[in-house]
């Protein structure tokens, strides 16, 4: 939503400020987030929670159509972002899941596609901020995403399944890697 906070916190009659406070309450939700995450979850429970985590914290965004204040929103993106603290173990699950020979290069092709998917995010928010507004932008954002989630959830807990019968070795010894 970051890229919309502009024009979304004028739509609130806010400014500058306003704009800062609401790209600052994404990545404070996620810093609160992660550190509740890695501190509060058992490790053997973070991987389970993934596909649930990644529909919630979407869900916050999927509402923000219907907020009309900039305290809501700035609750709802806090709260977009404590759920998506669920990224740290992505990103360490990913890490662990290739054979140690490629996992700079795996590494360095999931930044990419991160940032290109983050930079295509703003573009077509931008483009339905413009054509609608931008808290129809953020909703639309919001949904997509929740069904995005909620696809890669089953599919998540296919492979946290399979992981489990396999808890002997590695899981990069167990699936194999593209790369």
């Amino acid at each position: 939503p970051e890229g919309v906070a502009a024009p979304f916190a004028a739509d609130l009659g806010g400014g500058a400020r306003a704009t800062g406070l609401l790209m600052a309450s994404l990545p404070a939700g996620t810093a609160l987030g992660t550190l509740c995450y890695v501190k509060l979850v058992p490790a053997v429970m973070r991987s389970r929670a993934l596909g649930l985590l990644a529909v919630l914290s979407a869900v916050p965004l999927a509402v923000c159509p219907f907020t009309h204040s900039l305290g809501g929103a700035l609750a709802l993106w806090f709260a977009s972002g404590l759920f998506g603290a669920y990224l740290v173990q992505v990103y360490a699950d990913y890490g662990r899941s290739v054979p140690d020979a490629r996992r700079g290069q795996a590494i360095g092709l999931a930044s990419s596609g991160s940032l290109a998917a983050q930079g295509v995010g703003v573009l077509f928010g931008g483009i339905i901020a413009g054509v609608a507004s931008p808290a129809a932008a953020v909703g639309t954002a919001g949904v997509v995403g929740a069904i995005l989630a909620a696809f890669l959830a089953v599919s998540w807990s296919g492979v946290v399944a399979y992981r489990g019968a396999h808890l002997d070795a590695p899981p990069s010894e167990t699936r194999s890697s593209p790369f």
